[in-house]
């Protein structure tokens, strides 16, 4: 399926913040100081890759992140939105990835993860923190 992006106005309410490649390791240490501050956060990661969820308020900012706002049970761009029914997205993102936990859809790719979606661990955040 081949999805047309467009400017979504206004945006979706932040739901989480990616951090890709380069951004996870600004992203991490983000989150430890947010944690410093009791915010509640729970975060997943992969090579490359880190997602950070919490209320819009709690969510760290990181220049060159992602925000994700929820679209029919998926994790979308909350400034962006394609030209199909929402519906009709995420059951084809649901048949392509199965019934994963972590469902994320962007324009370039479509990633999704049974990695448990948990309270941050500093010591993980300070690993991938190091990590430039």
């Amino acid at each position: 399926m081949t999805l047309t992006w467009q400017v979504r106005e206004p945006p979706i309410p932040p739901v989480a913040v990616l951090g890709r490649d380069r951004v996870v390791a600004p992203l991490a240490a983000a989150v430890a100081r947010a944690l410093g501050r009791q915010a509640d956060l729970r975060v997943a990661h992969a090579p490359g890759l880190l997602l950070v969820l919490g209320d819009a308020g709690s969510l760290p900012w990181v220049d060159g992140a992602v925000w994700l706002g929820r679209d029919h049970g998926l994790l979308v761009p909350t400034d962006r939105t394609v030209d199909v029914s929402g519906d009709l997205v995420a059951a084809a993102v649901e048949r392509a990835s199965g019934a994963a936990q972590v469902q994320v859809l962007l324009p370039d790719a479509i990633l999704a993860s049974d990695v448990p979606v948990g309270p941050p661990d500093p010591a993980l955040l300070a690993e991938l923190g190091a990590v430039r």
